[in-house]
């Protein structure tokens, strides 16, 4: 009977724990096409929630840059983009797009940057801003006309899920599911932080996600960033 006992306390401890782990398969799951790229962070956010995350911060962040030429009517070769571009920029961090900066300084070549994020903490203590999981979802694309027929492109969009964990035993779960479905890509020669950036890459069929990881004696952090591929209106 102790032993019948034992087993179930075993048994429910590790389906307790690894049913709020960061399973791999959940992520490879996650469609950074669908809806022209707009849905991903949604369906990240429904993810976060299904594990016991608990969303603490949401909000979009606007950048306007004035583009103005430095050498007017040279452009790069085999190409109609500016040669050389001077900035200005304005910003703005709210519940919602501001365009206030555009409205009051318009000006014909631009940058815009837009960014939606959600931040989601896992054994949050309010007090001491600290918890044992931090992810950042991170939705962003920009699009700019820098060129000689003044349209726009997009210059850049994507989506990444950050990960600080000061659980190991998490970092090391979702790192052994990485390990099995992604190659080893590159470590750079220099690095900003205090340990080497390991790089990985999930790749098929047309569809690449990167993973990085950094992982030290007090550091645990996992990147995944995604690339939409046919994603192609500038809204």
């Amino acid at each position: 009977m102790k032993k019948l006992l034992l087993f179930i306390m075993i048994t429910f401890y590790y389906s307790s724990t690894y049913s709020q782990s960061f399973n791999i398969k959940d992520f490879l799951d996650l469609d950074e096409n669908k809806n022209n790229g707009s849905q991903i962070i949604k369906d990240a956010e429904a993810l976060m929630i299904s594990i016991n995350l608990r969303m603490i911060e949401k909000k979009q962040i606007y950048e306007y840059t004035i583009l103005k030429e430095c050498n007017k009517g040279n452009y790069m070769p085999n190409d109609c983009q500016w040669q050389c571009t001077n900035n200005s920029s304005y910003k703005n961090s709210n519940d919602k797009f501001s365009f206030k900066y555009k409205q009051s300084i318009p000006h014909p070549n631009y940058i815009e940057r837009k960014y939606n994020t959600s931040n989601f903490v896992r054994n949050y203590n309010s007090v001491e801003k600290k918890a044992s999981t931090w992810v950042e979802l991170r939705r962003y694309k920009s699009i700019r006309n820098n060129n000689c027929k003044n349209e726009f492109v997009i210059d850049e969009q994507g989506f990444i899920i950050d990960f600080q964990f000061s659980n190991k035993s998490e970092f090391e779960f979702l790192k052994r599911g990485i390990l099995d479905v992604a190659k080893y890509n590159y470590t750079p020669d220099s690095y900003y932080s205090d340990y080497p950036p390991v790089n990985y890459i999930y790749e098929k069929n047309d569809r690449t996600i990167r993973f990085t990881l950094l992982e030290g004696d007090d550091v645990a952090d996992i990147v995944i960033k995604y690339s939409c591929s046919n994603c192609t209106a500038l809204d």
